[in-house]
């Protein structure tokens, strides 16, 4: 979907630009937007270019003595397998850039981004020039961090401020809401940023922090959905 947004802005305000889309899915029917991709497609022939490829393409079987046991044959003319680093290496041999200006986007689950973003930067792309959006957490990335036990946490919420405790288990989203507060939230999953504040005093350490980057992170913002008090006293504010 924050691809589809961009892909459309780009071909309609930029029409110097060249689109290159990796498109992938389980099957042909679990393409989402595959009837307006091949319209634009159409419209702007030459300026954008779509590449799907399909992990498990349905297969029909076949007639005649054996048909039961055969594994079938797909109708399927694509590309086929999971977006894994030859298949984006291939991608960007056939389709060179077009200017010096390149950006790249990447949207999908956290082993898929991790992989791609690996495969662009061995192939000379700069971080600067790579954007990901995570819909799902690496699990291998997540650390299960244990914070300090029963800290107290002071908190700046819609023009209130809220002293709460939060157990070694929790994070501080969590505590919010166990104790009936309503912050910003979305994804838990430290995908997003609507559950971003700021640390005032004291420590906490995240589990993962894809929303923002390492700078943010050193500037004290933090994701409350992913962090875990490190010190016995905490102040953070969403009013950031």
């Amino acid at each position: 979907t924050p691809l589809m947004s961009i892909l459309k802005t780009v071909l309609e305000e930029e029409p110097k630009s060249v689109v290159y889309l990796l498109y992938g899915n389980r099957g042909e029917e679990d393409i989402i937007f595959k009837t307006t991709l091949d319209r634009l497609t159409q419209r702007y022939e030459g300026q954008f270019k779509v590449t799907y490829t399909l992990s498990q393409p349905r297969r029909e079987k076949q007639k005649g003595i054996g048909g039961w046991f055969a594994k079938g044959t797909t109708q399927w003319d694509g590309a086929i397998g999971r977006i894994d680093a030859p298949m984006i290496k291939k991608f960007l041999q056939e389709s060179p850039a077009q200017g010096k200006q390149v950006e790249y986007f990447i949207c999908g689950p956290g082993d898929m981004i991790t992989s791609v973003e690996r495969t662009l930067k061995n192939n000379g792309v700069a971080e600067e020039y790579i954007h990901a959006e995570y819909f799902t957490t690496n699990a291998s990335d997540i650390q299960s961090i244990k914070g300090t036990a029963n800290a107290q946490v002071t908190v700046h919420l819609n023009g209130s401020t809220i002293e709460i405790e939060v157990p070694s288990s929790q994070t501080i989203l969590t505590a919010l809401l166990k104790a009936g507060y309503d912050p910003p939230y979305s994804c838990t999953s430290g995908a997003c940023s609507t559950c971003i504040a700021k640390t005032l005093q004291g420590q906490v350490k995240m589990d993962v922090h894809y929303a923002i980057d390492d700078d943010e992170v050193a500037s004290g913002f933090i994701l409350t959905c992913q962090s875990h008090p490190m010190t016995e006293k905490v102040e953070i504010t969403y009013e950031v």
